[in-house]
């Protein structure tokens, strides 16, 4: 085996690392954010157009990820990235497999890359062999640092472990929360703080007549509320067909 073929599949192994890493990290801005989102509607009550602003933020981020993990893949590929190309992979060999004389692996690959120049083939042949026979006993993986994706596979659990704990404390909010976001379209009115009711149930006025009409709140007593009067049938009159509406407070009683 060549050294220069080791080499890239220790490159093949630090990037997939690095991509699961960065996936982890992407799970983890979807959690934060979709929990952030749900709370802020449960709160809020986002308009619909407000959440097909979100929507469309969101959606434009997602693609700009997209556009920017392909541009990264191709400068890697194209050893842009100083922690891809052959002479740090080959530093990162010769610390783990050559801890002694740690430019063993990067002087092999360099006399692979241009023999026949000024030292003679045979000698260059058996030192490169002789440092890819050594390097053949490690697998490509077991050199990689792996405890930053340990780290953040760690964080991850920890965000998830928040995220269930937090829906499942406000899970009747988060539930109607959830529901409205499915439904973005849709106007969702946040609940009033009291709920009024009318002791006199229904009433039909005629015009000329007077009538009395309680109400009742129930949970955080308003000031004052308005009450509109809409005709039920068409009239020809405009006065008649008006809506009117009427302006009162408490009395002493907690009536309106």
């Amino acid at each position: 085996m060549k050294i220069s073929s080791y080499l890239k599949s220790l490159k093949q192994e630090r990037l997939r690392t690095d991509l699961f890493s960065a996936l982890f990290l992407f799970v983890i801005i979807i959690i934060s954010t979709s929990l952030c989102l749900i709370l802020l509607e449960s709160v809020f009550y986002f308009s619909p157009e407000t959440k097909k602003i979100i929507i469309k933020i969101i959606f434009a981020m997602s693609t700009i990820t997209v556009f920017f993990i392909g541009g990264f893949l191709f400068l890697v590929k194209n050893d842009y990235f100083k922690s891809y190309t052959s002479e740090t992979l080959a530093k990162i060999i010769g610390k783990n497999i050559f801890p002694e004389n740690a430019d063993t692996a990067l002087n092999a690959f360099q006399i692979e890359t241009s023999k026949n120049k000024s030292q003679s083939n045979e000698l260059a042949n058996n030192f490169t062999r002789e440092v890819a026979k050594q390097m053949q006993d490690h697998i490509p993986r077991d050199l990689i640092d792996k405890k930053p994706l340990i780290n953040i596979k760690m964080i991850t659990l920890v965000v998830m472990f928040l995220s269930i704990m937090s829906l499942s404390i406000f899970s009747k909010q988060s539930g109607n929360s959830f529901h409205r976001w499915i439904n973005y379209n849709e106007k969702f009115y946040a609940p009033k703080p009291f709920q009024l009711y009318s002791l006199t149930k229904n009433q039909n006025i005629l015009g000329g007549e007077k009538i009395s009409i309680t109400i009742i709140s129930e949970g955080s007593t308003p000031d004052s509320i308005f009450l509109s009067l809409t005709p039920t049938q068409i009239s020809t009159s405009e006065r008649d067909s008006a809506t009117i509406t009427l302006k009162t407070k408490r009395d002493v009683n907690g009536f309106f």
